[in-house]
């Protein structure tokens, strides 16, 4: 992944130091993981985004503005917003009208993040004339110079030199679309402030596309907060202008954990979510998938060796599978040993000339105290395959095979996230087969059974 970081950074004026890159690397994946836990179920829903962003929305908006001077605090901004108040004592006009206006952007964006394609040079004008709420010479890029207060960075002098670098910005934009969106984001915002495009507005628009790349791929929008991070935040900036990107990436990668936090307390509160639990969730499901896969190897095997047996016989061996998997929930039911109904997986019919017919039936269940101690591997609960035969006293229709029977099994579970692993019990015996010779095991015991 460090690699990665260095290779959306191509075509860009900034690095990241190798021992960094590697911290930034581990956070981003847990920012993807965090973010996929809660998708993963359908976790985010309405009540909950409502939540999060009914608390979130104007302080995002003050603490943007603020940075840029503004005086309203976040309860004074949704007064504003929601109320429509225009004038609020001790407050100039001016605020009032930077809350409304940035409020329209912030909701542009959500409207921009579900289109296709990357951020272009031209959102930035669409953004910028909403948050400016001006007219269309909001939209144009600067034509004088601007030299910025405590800073040793001079942006490029004129119209044409700003547009050949926003040209810049606007392709690396188009050709890093699959990078990280938190290297977008960071990349996006510290690249535009160092153009400079616009005579005024510039912060407040470099922090809305921030938003925009973060928005897109599903995570909750970042705050940067006036009191507690505009002295870093500007410091960070400034450090990117010499083309250190790291300090930058580290704030803005801080101010989305914590958003994510906001956003996880919310599903908490609203629907009891819990990360922890969803950890362990995902971890099982990825078993779940090598389980399921397991069963559908071992009933293709048998009945190819069923296909060559029947050619080779003249009898009727045939696989009748149920077309059905176990679902994450019914998986956990059996690794907490319950049981789940309806699980049949497949039915062996067999048929043979002069020897008459047998069946036997292969369901999921949950492993039997036997297994678990028979083997270090599949000590605990989890599931098992098991097998039954025809009732002959008719209800109920099938009944458990015995260790006596031909067929040579009673139960069959693989090791955990081993889908070639199967231990397989007959009566006290436990035998470690691979699924070939597992199917082998088993239509052997029906021929023998058959005989």
């Amino acid at each position: 992944m460090t690699d990665a970081i260095t290779s959306a950074l191509k075509g860009t004026p900034y690095l990241v130091e190798p021992g960094v890159a590697q911290g930034i690397h581990g956070r981003l994946a847990a920012l993807d993981e965090r973010i996929g836990l809660l998708r993963a179920r359908g976790t985010l829903t309405p009540d909950t985004l409502r939540r999060y962003y009914g608390q979130t929305r104007f302080q995002q908006v003050a603490e943007s503005n603020a940075i840029e001077g503004s005086t309203l605090s976040p309860g004074e901004t949704e007064l504003a917003i929601v109320k429509g108040v225009t004038l609020i004592s001790g407050h100039d006009p001016k605020y009032v009208r930077d809350a409304h206006a940035l409020d329209s952007a912030l909701r542009k964006i959500v409207d921009m993040a579900g289109q296709p394609g990357p951020t272009s040079r031209y959102d930035t004008h669409d953004l910028h004339q909403l948050i400016m709420g001006g007219g269309a010479e909001q939209r144009s890029f600067r034509r004088v110079p601007v030299r910025l207060t405590g800073s040793v960075h001079v942006p490029p002098p004129d119209f044409d030199a700003v547009v050949r670098q926003m040209d810049e910005w606007g392709a690396w934009s188009g050709d890093h679309a699959a990078a990280h969106w938190m290297i977008r984001a960071a990349v996006l915002h510290a690249w535009f402030v160092h153009i400079h495009p616009f005579e005024d507005g510039n912060g407040r628009t470099a922090r809305a596309l921030a938003n925009l790349e973060v928005i897109r791929s599903g995570a909750p929008p970042l705050i940067i907060r006036k009191v507690q991070d505009k002295d870093r935040y500007l410091d960070a900036l400034s450090r990117s202008d010499a083309g250190d990107l790291g300090p930058f990436l580290d704030l803005l990668l801080e101010r989305e954990e914590a958003a994510l936090a906001g956003l996880e307390g919310a599903a908490r509160e609203v629907e009891g979510y819990d990360v922890n639990a969803e950890r362990i969730r995902r971890h099982q499901a990825a078993r779940l998938q090598v389980w399921n896969s397991a069963i559908q190897l071992l009933q293709s095997m048998i009945a190819e060796q069923f296909g060559r047996l029947t050619v080779s016989s003249g009898g009727d061996f045939d696989v009748r599978p149920y077309a059905r998997e176990l679902s994450l929930d019914e998986y956990l039911q059996l690794c907490t040993g319950h049981a789940v109904s309806r699980t049949w997986a497949f039915e062996i019919r067999a048929r043979a000339p002069a020897l008459g017919e047998r069946s036997y039936l292969a369901w999921m269940g949950y492993r039997s105290t036997q297994v678990q101690g028979l083997h270090d591997k599949v000590a605990g609960h989890g599931p098992s395959l098991l097998w039954s035969r025809p009732n002959t006293g008719g209800f109920p229709p099938w009944t458990a095979v015995t260790e006596t029977d031909a067929l040579g099994l009673q139960e069959c579970t693989i090791e955990a996230g081993n889908g070639d692993r199967w231990y397989v019990r007959r009566g006290t015996e436990l035998r470690v087969l691979s699924t070939y010779d597992l199917a082998r095991t088993i239509v052997d015991g029906v021929v023998a059974a058959l005989a």
